[in-house]
């Protein structure tokens, strides 16, 4: 997928899918090249329950909120390549 990282919408843009054509995994970055998973779940999952997309970033938030904000990344632009 391309670009397989993108933010979430909205008041979920601190959350990050990473997508692949069988995946659909939600989670954030500590740091640029360090992304944290918290929820997976198939893509044909996804497609089928588009609401899946706002329980799993809601669960990614909930984790967030207790975190420090120096153990992560919530506005890097994750779309552009990671490697040089």
């Amino acid at each position: 997928m391309d670009p397989p990282f993108q933010r979430m919408r909205g008041h979920r843009a601190a959350v990050v899918e990473m997508r692949t054509q069988a995946t659909r995994t939600l989670g954030f970055f500590v740091r640029k090249g360090v992304f944290v998973a918290h929820r997976l779940d198939l893509a044909d999952n996804t497609h089928h329950d588009p609401s899946l997309y706002e329980r799993y970033g809601d669960d990614v938030l909930k984790l967030l909120v207790r975190m420090d904000p120096s153990e992560k990344d919530e506005t890097t632009d994750v779309e552009a390549p990671i490697g040089d």
